[in-house]
């Protein structure tokens, strides 16, 4: 097959998705400010961030997994400053993504990714698998070029990366799993603890990790899981920890649209989260998203409590047939039963939720866990976290 007949087919692939989620149930889009809540703990934060480094760029070269670097990272010394520059390229990755102006590359699979690194240049990641030509990466710099004009920036910084395909952490085998204390049984339900779910199509059992208690738009409370769990669809029976009768919840009633989360109503809900061997913690808000320099922690059934930093922001990233709007990516390998989990930050003492768990994947060839950011879950589910 040709890389056109691969476009088409992948753009039919795209429509009967999107035609099955448009029956399935969603939320409507909530606005979140991109600092969020708590903005005097944020700004402390971003006052932090360390100074850009120009000559990174030439250093990239380096990297086996690096195809192509251009353009140059501007000196910036202040942290509010570097924060607005990652800002302004962030804007060019969801311009071109609500413009669909890489949609050809998406959709064939050479691009996987593309998006905004912690280091502060724009990055494209391609399928390892798929041959880039160079005449493709100057059409894509091209694009990325036309927008980031738009926001007075020139000789944009761009880095072509080449990476291996995420894999999709779901379906661990239970027997080593339901002995430890992720799948002991946990009332109030909270986030960092173990679910099963079945999936009625295929007659399946899949198991993953709450992410954390939220209550929607209609102040009806609940949980957050991984949308790939619940085969992106409403209807499929969550039970915690196993599948026996007395362990049922309630079945899924929301599916994010183009992001990998769903929400699971259930009344008896708190704001804390399970980190590992039963040592819990209270939720004390949320942050939208990662910023560079921040030191994320995560939490899941199979690889327990992990930490790494935050990595970059990006768009695509198909998950089994699903774009995902914004996805983001943290520092080491999640593995099969991780998905959904919970990932925050801790500062002064206080434990900000930032994410949940997607899938596992590289970043320019280094470990990586691919996670979806509160401010998307927030949006997409019409949900805010549960307090402690």
């Amino acid at each position: 097959m040709n890389r056109n007949q691969k476009r088409i087919a992948a753009i039919v692939l795209a429509s009967i998705v999107l035609i099955t989620i448009a029956f399935s149930g969603f939320a409507s889009a909530k606005k979140v400010d991109d600092t969020n809540t708590e903005k005097e703990d944020l700004k402390e934060l971003i006052d932090n961030i360390p100074p850009t480094n120009p000559s990174i760029l030439e250093d990239k070269k380096e990297n086996k997994n690096v195809l192509k670097t251009k353009g140059k990272i501007p000196k910036i010394t202040e942290g509010k400053e570097v924060y607005e520059w990652q800002k302004k390229l962030d804007k060019i990755r969801r311009r071109i993504n609500k413009d669909k102006a890489l949609a050809s590359y998406t959709e064939d699979g050479t691009v996987m990714a593309y998006g905004v690194h912690k280091d502060g240049y724009f990055i494209v990641m391609n399928d390892e698998n798929a041959e880039i030509t160079e005449e493709e990466m100057v059409d894509i710099t091209k694009i990325i070029d036309k927008y980031a004009k738009y926001l007075g920036i020139s000789d944009t910084p761009i880095v072509f990366t080449k990476e291996k395909p995420p894999k999709f952490t779901a379906a661990p085998d239970p027997a080593t799993l339901f002995l430890s204390p992720y799948f002991d049984q946990y009332r109030p339900i909270m986030g960092g603890i173990g679910h099963s779910v079945i999936n009625t199509n295929a007659n399946q059992a899949g198991f993953g990790t709450i992410g954390f208690a939220a209550e929607d738009n209609n102040n009806q409370k609940g949980f957050v899981i991984a949308g790939h769990l619940a085969g992106f669809q409403t209807g499929f029976p969550i039970y915690q920890p196993n599948l026996s009768a007395s362990s049922y919840i309630a079945n899924v009633s929301i599916i994010g649209t183009t992001t990998d989360v769903a929400f699971v109503p259930y009344d008896n809900v708190e704001g804390k989260l399970h980190i590992s061997n039963g040592y819990i913690i209270d939720v004390d808000g949320y942050y939208s998203g990662g910023i560079k320099d921040m030191y994320l922690q995560r939490s899941g059934i199979s690889s327990g409590y992990k930490g790494g930093e935050y990595l970059g922001t990006l768009t695509h990233e198909n998950v089994l047939g699903h774009h995902m709007d914004t996805i983001e990516f943290m520092w080491g390998h999640c593995i099969q039963g991780d998905s959904g989990g919970p990932i925050y930050a801790q500062y002064n003492n206080r434990n900000k939720l930032v994410g949940t768990v997607c899938a596992d994947g590289f970043f320019e060839g280094d470990p990586a866990t691919i996670y979806i950011p509160c401010g998307e879950i927030v949006s997409k589910l019409g949900v805010d976290p549960l307090e402690a």
